[in-house]
């Protein structure tokens, strides 16, 4: 086991495939990574008792917020899932009526010993992000481009199993599927 994990990278987003339910488009690299924060988020059962107290029956995670940032906003992220339209002059525009597009995102987290892998299954991004931008003074500050993300349950359409994600790390076991991770979405 990992004592230090650092160095978020490797990072790739593949679309749903919309002509097949429950499988993914090619994942395509995304460069300019520079951090992911997950939150998971909790529904909890409750009941009362004849006492007045209520207890805790269950707590079933119901997925994850958080946030992923960019060096900038990567065009493909712009055009695919952001659905920003481009004119014949290469413009890009964000239009006010338009839904995003739902992806997987797969990563690698790099440790002292193992790198792992990760699939966040069903992402949402829920805001289209800040713009922040300084003029340059004394120093430059360097800004990134960052999104609030959801995700949500992800039902593979083949097993009826919900997931929000899956992580790997090689070993002898497993190494085909580790080494061919950023190839295709692996639903298990």
């Amino acid at each position: 086991m990992d004592k230090v994990r650092f160095g978020l990278s490797n990072t790739h987003i593949a679309l749903f495939d919309k002509s097949n339910y429950g499988n993914f488009l090619t994942p395509v690299k995304i460069n300019g990574a520079v951090s992911l924060t997950l939150q998971p988020v909790y529904s909890n059962f409750k009941v009362g008792l004849l006492s007045g107290i209520n207890k805790t029956i269950s707590t079933n995670l119901t997925g994850y917020t958080g946030s992923v940032e960019f060096a900038t906003l990567p065009y493909y992220i712009a055009q695919n899932v952001l659905n920003y339209s481009i004119d014949s002059n290469g413009v890009y525009t964000e239009k006010s009526n338009i839904s995003y597009n739902s992806f997987a995102i797969l990563f690698q987290v790099l440790g002292d010993k193992t790198n792992r892998r990760y699939i966040l299954f069903d992402t949402m991004i829920t805001s289209s992000g800040k713009m922040e931008y300084e003029t340059i003074g004394e120093k430059v500050s360097i800004k990134s481009h960052g999104f609030d993300i959801e995700v949500r349950p992800f039902n593979d359409g083949i097993n009826s199993q919900w997931s929000y994600k899956i992580k790997s790390f090689v070993d002898s076991d497993n190494a085909v599927i580790y080494n061919n991770w950023f190839n295709q979405v692996y639903v298990g």
